[in-house]
């Protein structure tokens, strides 16, 4: 399992043991997947730079890193084709209640933005971030793959998507009233033993957004 040093510098909660399978089940059993409804959902320009640089800093490391790591032989058993392109999730992660039993910390404001805007998915676009290419995948093609075996799953899914090197899913980001800050999850899967997902604080200070802090939401 390959976290990015800078996830593990940083984590605020003590993670106990759990056998992979069964939390990428509860994993994905937390999440209420709805249609997305285009209608009442827009992402704006300052949604998709959090998206960035979220990928900049998380997912980047994990892909850069895991070729030469010494741990790396179970992700390259998966992988084809090593190289910056990945599977996006085409519309933003919804949550039931449990998602939120983890009693998060934070700004009264910003986390009822976030609870709000959740329950709502919204499209993603493709072109989030210039130093990758990212390939849309539906959330109900990715959950296929992982019906009855997480191995089989992802064999299967780089056995058809040759030239990805993991799969990226986002929350929509909730925000205080003047949009200085922001709480969103970004959730990276790369194969059964090294995923991650985490909640994300950002601040909006001298024309740029910064990550103030995190909280591992689960790792396998």
């Amino acid at each position: 399992m390959h976290i990015p040093p800078n996830v593990m510098a940083n984590l605020k909660t003590k993670m106990k043991p759990f056998y992979f399978i069964l939390l990428f089940t509860i994993i994905l059993s937390s999440c209420n997947y709805k249609s997305v409804n285009q209608e009442s959902c827009n992402l704006d320009s300052i949604d998709f730079k959090i998206y960035s640089i979220l990928i900049d800093k998380y997912v980047l490391p994990s892909i850069d890193s895991c070729f030469v790591a010494n741990d790396s032989l179970e992700q390259i058993s998966f992988i084809k084709n090593p190289c910056r392109n990945l599977l996006l999730i085409d519309s933003t992660r919804s949550y039931t209640d449990i998602a939120f039993s983890h009693n998060l910390k934070t700004d009264t404001i910003l986390f009822e933005s976030f609870v709000e805007k959740s329950k709502l998915k919204c499209s993603l676009d493709s072109n989030i971030n210039k130093s990758v290419v990212l390939y849309k995948i539906s959330q109900s093609d990715f959950l296929s793959y992982f019906k009855t075996d997480i191995y089989k799953g992802y064999k299967e899914l780089y056995e058809k998507y040759k030239d990805v090197t993991g799969i990226i899913e986002f929350s929509r980001i909730g925000y205080n009233q003047d949009r200085t800050s922001a709480l969103a999850e970004i959730c990276f899967y790369e194969a059964p033993l090294n995923s991650f997902g985490l909640f994300v604080w950002l601040k909006y200070e001298n024309g740029k957004w910064t990550v103030v802090e995190e909280y591992l939401d689960w790792v396998s």
